[in-house]
């Protein structure tokens, strides 16, 4: 269980704006966050990973010796220029002794997206779409316990949404998964909690709700 006790985190360098959380997740939850731009998703998201500093509360569960895998929203910079596609979703690999069961499970899903020839292709190669597969990819293939998506969705071709919507549920397993979105047609993914951003905090509520949220965002 990961639980957020009385957690703060500033928002901004001022502190002016903060987000609070009082949540707790279990392994395996399907978690999907709503709620409008600039509210603080992404920097949940970023505290889970370990990249943001929080200013109060408390926060156990996270385990800093197991990896955390995160598909970015802006995937460009997160693809090394000087590596091939197949390379860049190895990346993480070394975190694991899995090897060549990544390597194949890397070749399948490249395959499943149609972008198998172009795994000794480098990034710049590659469509705005084509690069966020390339990070979704590498975050399904990153041995983690916790996956965090920040609107993969939303830059995905859309003949690419479909495939990666088929994908994450086959890879849930006992991973706890963070799901941001403003896509109403995500929610075909089989999300088992909701929770949106709301007045400054993060707070569990119904999938209705969720919907009625990314309907005004």
């Amino acid at each position: 269980m990961i639980c957020f006790e009385d957690v703060v985190v500033e928002l901004d360098q001022k502190g002016a704006r903060q987000l609070y959380i009082n949540a707790a997740f279990e392994a395996g939850d399907f978690v999907l966050i709503v709620g409008p731009n600039g509210s603080g998703k992404t920097s949940f998201l970023d505290l889970i990973a370990g990249v943001r500093p929080y200013q109060g509360g408390s926060i156990t569960g996270l385990i800093p010796d197991l990896p955390v895998a995160y598909a970015v929203q802006e995937p460009h910079g997160s693809l090394l220029p000087w590596r091939s596609i197949l390379s860049n979703i190895l990346l993480p690999s070394h975190l694991s002794s899995q090897g060549e069961g990544l390597i194949t499970e890397a070749r399948e899903l490249l395959n499943k997206f149609g972008l198998l020839d172009r795994a000794d292709d480098f990034p710049y190669t590659l469509s705005g779409g084509e690069k966020q597969a390339i990070n979704f990819i590498r975050t399904i293939c990153t041995p983690a316990y916790i996956r965090l998506f920040d609107e993969v969705t939303a830059s995905l071709h859309s003949s690419f949404k479909s495939v990666a919507r088929d994908i994450l549920p086959e890879n849930r397993e006992s991973t706890t998964t963070f799901f941001i979105s403003h896509d109403s047609s995500d929610f075909i993914l089989p999300f088992n909690r909701f929770f949106a951003i709301q007045r400054g905090s993060l707070k569990e509520i119904s999938k209705d709700d969720a919907k009625e949220v990314i309907s005004h965002v």
